[in-house]
């Protein structure tokens, strides 16, 4: 279940092993409840740093502020979020809103299927 962060100044842990952690901004349409875009933000995965998600906007994000990371999580700061998108495809003025998220996956698969995928790309499924 995604959870809402608020934006300013943001402590977060590292991701556990085999977990996937994502920050991301969610923009909604005008009627609060339809999503427009999600846009990744930043990650950390199976223990590692957080590290900045591709693409302009994200880097845009972390241009004088980096991602300081400390033993047991990265901090960084995350600005106001606005419901404005633009690219060179896209230009969109809403009046909804825009939020933060940050989600957790995880992957587990039985010993079983773990042996049959080590086969598989071992023998060509031959």
């Amino acid at each position: 279940e995604p959870i809402e962060i608020e934006p300013g100044n943001l402590m977060v842990n590292f991701a556990p092993a085999e977990t996937l952690c994502t920050l991301t901004k969610v923009v909604f349409a005008d009627d609060g409840v339809s999503v427009v875009t999600t846009t990744p933000i930043a990650r950390s995965y199976n223990m590692n740093l957080w590290e900045v998600a591709a693409g302009s906007f994200a880097t845009s994000l972390f241009v004088d502020k980096k991602i300081i990371c400390y033993s047991k999580g990265c901090q960084f700061v995350l600005p106001p979020a606005i419901s404005y998108i633009s690219s060179m495809r896209i230009q969109f003025q809403s009046t909804g809103v825009a939020k933060y998220y940050l989600t957790s996956y995880s992957y587990a698969i039985s010993e079983r299927d773990e042996y049959a995928r080590f086969l598989e790309s071992v023998t060509f499924g031959v």
